[in-house]
């Protein structure tokens, strides 16, 4: 039988199959030129990689502090993505409103949004916006108004060990913990995934390492007997082959 905090770590993770991860350039870049001419993208602006079922599946991010940006690779569209992300970029950056700029050609990106929650300003205040050099002739203006129902993914620590976590994470070092999952439940931990711990504080993976065998773990020798315990655990129920040490530091946005 699973121990506690294995169970509620599970629970926790299940819950969430979109992440919005740091942002990566280079798949960014490998989008196609066609949708990236569709988005302005400010390197100064919080922009995010967006993972859908644990794949990279487009990249979205904030610019003036108002208006959304997205791009969504085709195989992943129809899944409600933009409504997901731009509540998580709501949530995040503490938006009350979220503004967005349309082609009005670009029929599936409005009704993507649409579905999202966004609301079409009126004809008249859209026509004034024109007018003053404000929109396009070929663009509309949708606002989207802060639902704030996304908490970011939770790991979890044992309380015994909270207090010596929180105090290296708030120095800036970078920490290491052992997780093992197996199952219709099992998460796979990657590098530049953003959690939150039970205390609030947001933390970002920064490496990921796999084992087959938990004395190959450079502090397993260091560990005490509940962790050590904790690990023979999870090789019991969901033996070595998802056995990850993950390197983690606080996220600094």
């Amino acid at each position: 039988m699973k121990n506690l905090d294995e169970y509620l770590f599970e629970i926790q993770e299940s819950k969430f199959n979109i992440y919005l991860n740091k942002f990566d350039k280079s798949y960014y870049n490998s989008l196609p030129e066609s949708d990236r001419k569709k988005i302005i993208f400010d390197e100064n602006s919080p922009f995010f990689t967006i993972i859908y079922e644990n794949k990279k599946a487009g990249i979205c991010g904030v610019i003036k502090n108002m208006f959304f940006q997205i791009i969504i690779e085709v195989k992943f569209r129809g899944q409600n993505i933009v409504e997901k992300a731009s509540d998580m970029i709501m949530k995040e950056l503490d938006l009350k409103q979220l503004f967005a700029t349309i082609d009005v050609e670009n029929i599936p990106s409005y009704k993507a949004h649409l579905k999202a929650g966004f609301k079409e300003f009126s004809k008249s205040q859209i026509d004034i916006l024109r007018k003053l050099g404000k929109l396009k002739n070929n663009q509309t203006l949708l606002v989207k108004i802060v639902k704030n129902s996304y908490t970011w993914p939770i790991i979890i620590f044992p309380k015994s060990e909270w207090a010596n976590t929180k105090r290296n994470l708030n120095s800036g070092k970078e920490i290491s913990t052992t997780r093992n999952s197996c199952g219709k439940n099992i998460k796979i931990f990657k590098p530049n995934q953003i959690y939150k711990t039970e205390w609030g504080v947001q933390i970002i993976i920064t490496k990921v390492q796999h084992f087959d065998d938990p004395l190959k773990i450079p502090t397993y020798s260091k560990m005490n007997k509940i962790m050590k315990n904790s690990i023979d655990h999870g090789i019991k129920m969901c033996g070595t082959d998802n056995l990850q040490w993950n390197h983690l530091i606080k996220f600094k946005k």
